[in-house]
């Protein structure tokens, strides 16, 4: 979950900054569902205004990263150049 209220899968992380992640955001502030989209917070310019706050588990507000991996979701490392 973010500072925002958003709520994300990581797709892919950094070596050099794990809080930096690539994700996929699946939940608007409201945690209802929302139109997917990246949201890179490697980005200096997201960076500044959202962050993780913390990490739910999986199913909370419904949902669930097996449901996004069956669909062919995968989930990688970034090179610090990414």
């Amino acid at each position: 979950e973010l500072t925002n209220g958003q709520v994300g899968i990581i797709l892919a992380t950094r070596d050099d900054n794990k809080l930096r992640p690539k994700l996929l955001i699946v939940r608007n502030e409201h945690k209802k569902p929302c139109k997917e989209r990246i949201l890179d917070l490697g980005e200096d310019n997201v960076f500044e205004t959202t962050k993780i706050q913390h990490e739910v588990a999986n199913g909370t507000y419904g949902v669930d990263i097996r449901q996004y991996l069956e669909k062919g979701l995968v989930i990688e490392k970034l090179s610090s150049t990414n």
